[in-house]
């Protein structure tokens, strides 16, 4: 079922309902659709769907945020679904990253689908986490004994945090005692990282985001010129093919109406088939081969008033003969 629910979010996120990391209530709507047609036998709801992805989001998290999309040295099977490297990569990145040992004989299922739909959600680079996020590790550390919670990282990440406005160390010593946040619940509906209450935009983050809507404002302004350019040519096609058409049918029709209906029409076997007597068959045959026009008289009125006609135009020929 959660193969199913990964591929029910991204067929949405392909499909254009994700708006900004947050998935439409249209989209949520669909999916519990998707999954009620797949498993009817399961009582499924909204709130059951998200739960169930908040529990497949968690493994993803904590592995994501180790490996990202690949690290020097390790490769990605997805054959074991597991990171694959040499002991000694292993060792040296434990020793940085002590959570890194979790993933050393420890698979996850469809991480490369989950990089598509959270990947983007969670920073990417050195610094990844936010400033809540490196306070919570930081009270876990200092609760380990064989690590000093003022150790070089823990240092770094002050500073990172304090040079990028996410923090102040006021702030950060004020909120020192305060727990860990790591069993909120999360709306499945917004990006994995919700702001952390200590991050304020700065003005080059702001100015990153001026440019981000500068080349979006570009990239939908080229799309819309191409759109319109496809419709023009598309209507000019369409115009011509139409005139074609017409084309088309008037020579049919000119066609048809210059059809010589004598051509290939088989007198004797109408003369034979109209009703008359057999000794008119032959007088008859060679009453119509004589006169083109009254043969194309009898051809072109209905089948049922032929013999009549015919028979009409026979007397009528003899009786002026007379």
């Amino acid at each position: 079922m959660d193969d199913a629910l990964i591929d029910a979010y991204l067929h949405q996120q392909a499909m254009g309902n994700r708006v900004g990391g947050t998935f439409t209530t249209h989209a949520l709507d669909n999916i519990v659709n998707e999954m009620k047609g797949k498993f009817p036998d399961k009582p499924i709801d909204k709130e059951k769907l998200q739960n169930c992805m908040k529990n497949i989001k968690r493994p993803f998290k904590r592995c994501y945020d180790i490996f990202k999309n690949g690290m020097s040295g390790f490769a990605w099977s997805p054959t074991t679904e597991m990171w694959n490297a040499e002991p000694e990569v292993w060792q040296h990145l434990i020793e940085v990253k002590p959570e890194a040992s979790e993933w050393m004989n420890k698979s996850i299922r469809n991480y490369e689908k989950l990089v598509q739909l959270y990947g983007q959600d969670r920073a990417t680079g050195q610094h990844a986490e936010t400033a809540s996020e490196m306070r919570r590790r930081t009270l876990q550390n200092s609760g380990n004994t064989s690590r000093s919670p003022y150790s070089v990282d823990t240092i770094n990440d002050i500073d990172f945090m304090v040079s990028q406005n996410e923090a102040n160390l006021e702030k950060l010593c004020e909120n020192e005692n305060i727990p860990s946040h790591d069993n909120e619940v999360e709306d499945e509906a917004s990006p994995l990282d919700q702001p952390s209450q200590f991050e304020t935009p700065s003005s080059s983050r702001s100015k990153r985001v001026r440019r981000n809507d500068n080349h979006e404002d570009a990239d939908m302004s080229i799309a819309i010129a191409s759109i319109a350019s496809a419709l023009v040519q598309s209507t000019k096609t369409m115009e011509k093919t139409n005139t074609t058409i017409e084309r088309s049918t008037n020579v049919l029709e000119q066609c048809v109406a210059n059809r010589d209906p004598l051509k290939d029409f088989d007198v004797w076997d109408m003369v034979t088939n109209i009703g008359i007597p057999h000794f008119l068959h032959t007088k008859a045959y060679v009453f119509l081969v004589n006169d083109p026009k009254l043969l194309e008289s009898v051809i072109r009125c209905p089948e049922s008033h032929r013999k009549s006609v015919l028979l009409e135009l026979m007397g009528h020929h003899h009786g002026s003969q007379d």
